[in-house]
């Protein structure tokens, strides 16, 4: 039988969860017998009341990790259109700097050497995809961007 990638495994309960599972049975257990004595189970409103504190306990754990942690891009296509796009940049770059006045005194010029530094290592695996995605492809492009923002071009031909 396969598994489906989608699904992420079980975790397991921590302290917390077990606390707040506690605190809310005991709550749900007191608010059914003050507001439905005799009514209903006493387990069903402490089940709930257990269920709904451990969910808000990992709501609110949820939100608090999302403010304090930004999140960090990372690159969940394939090698091949990561590959199509970085080559595109590293075309990009290297049309900037050869049509330049100056090739050599090219503000680009350094980044471009690193860039196609890492984009040999990447391609020939000493690297990993995450790894060149985020520490030279996003910078990589964003120096373009930049660049391209401040400098005026008009492209003519290929």
């Amino acid at each position: 039988m396969e598994v489906d990638p989608k699904i992420e495994p079980l975790k397991v309960a921590t302290r917390g969860d077990v606390a707040a599972a506690a605190l809310g049975y005991v709550a749900g257990f007191a608010i059914d017998n003050y507001f439905f004595p005799g009514g209903l189970t006493g387990g069903v409103i402490a089940a709930l009341g257990a269920t709904a504190s451990v969910g808000l306990k990992n709501f609110v754990h949820a939100i608090w990790n999302g403010i304090r942690k930004p999140s960090s891009p990372e690159w969940d296509g394939e090698s091949q259109d990561l590959r199509a796009q970085a080559e595109m940049v590293l075309n990009y770059i290297q049309k900037l700097v050869d049509r330049s006045d100056s090739p050599k005194e090219h503000p680009l010029r350094k980044p471009l050497e690193e860039y196609e530094r890492m984009f040999t290592y990447w391609t020939n695996g000493l690297i990993s995809d995450q790894e060149f995605y985020v520490k030279y492809f996003l910078p990589a492009r964003g120096v373009f961007k930049e660049h391209l923002d401040k400098t005026p071009y008009i492209w003519v031909g290929k």
